[in-house]
């Protein structure tokens, strides 16, 4: 039975959807990209494990409301940038403060996966050796990370040896040396792609893959390695002619064929809004 005095709509002919969930974008970071004040979704510097983009969130965001009339009513906003960009945060698209606005306030460690070239030429020597040192750089934190926390645990059950001075950095990759918090690995190029499931299998990491441009050349390296994928906006075009004008539009329906799990996203604050909504457009065609 319904409530007195209940609101009943009429939705005969019309359609019901849950609410949509943005996988990646600057929502509440990002107002005017051209005016660098209110672009908050980038942290100056190349590590940056410790901030946490909920932190910059604005509630007042004009993107929000026209997100939410979209059909969006959560997203996770996310840092970009630098090497090691910063942690994700969940949150629901209503709310006067961020308290009331924030689901979970960390959700992954993002991750700038290095690019290797695309081609092989004699200039391109320097940004391959530069390539191969950020992956060792890496490589490296997550080894000092591993350390500091064996020497935390040491402390902790032997009252005669000190503690590890406090080192932020380090402090916030606890969780994802422990495999308590994903890294979400931006990563786009075929060769990049295999690079990256090859490091997070020598890491032993919790990981996502986010962007994949070309996951549909080594679908079946994306299966094989058990790791999801969030794809960025599909409104763009190929990097290379020969992959076909379509390609964009095709990755996703490779990836689902070879049975990889898959999510999507709009990578923006501007062009949020519910996929459903381009049937639309198309439905008189």
């Amino acid at each position: 039975d319904l409530p007195a005095g209940a609101k009943i709509i009429k939705a005969e002919g019309l359609f019901a959807y849950p609410g949509m969930i943005d996988g990646l974008c600057y929502l509440g970071l990002q107002e005017i990209s051209s005016i660098r004040a209110t672009v908050d979704y980038k942290e100056t510097g190349r590590l940056n494990p410790q901030a946490k983009t909920v932190e910059a969130l604005r509630p007042d965001s004009m993107h929000i409301p026209i997100a939410r009339s979209n059909g969006i009513t959560a997203a996770l906003v996310a840092p970009s940038g630098g090497l090691i960009s910063g942690q994700s945060g969940l949150i629901r698209l209503v709310g006067w403060t961020p308290e009331e606005m924030i689901i979970k306030s960390s959700v992954a460690m993002h991750i700038q996966f290095p690019s290797l070239p695309r081609l092989r030429r004699r200039r391109e020597t320097q940004p391959r050796e530069q390539a191969s040192k950020q992956i060792k750089e890496l490589k490296e934190l997550l080894k000092q990370a591993r350390y500091y926390q064996k020497r935390k645990n040491l402390a902790k059950k032997n009252l005669e040896l000190h503690f590890p001075e406090f080192d932020e950095k380090l402090e916030f990759l606890l969780p994802v040396v422990n495999g308590e918090l994903p890294v979400m690995i931006s990563v786009h190029a075929d060769k990049d792609i295999k690079a990256a499931i090859k490091f997070v299998k020598d890491e032993k990491l919790k990981a996502i893959f986010f962007g994949v441009t070309d996951g549909w050349k080594v679908a079946e390296d994306i299966k094989k390695s058990g790791i999801p994928v969030v794809f960025s906006s599909l409104n763009s075009v190929p990097p290379k002619w020969e992959d076909g004008y379509d390609a964009f539009y095709r990755n996703p329906g490779v990836l689902a064929k070879a049975g990889v799990k898959f999510a999507f996203s709009s990578g923006s604050a501007s062009t949020v809004s519910n996929p459903f909504r381009s049937f639309d457009f198309i439905s008189p065609v």
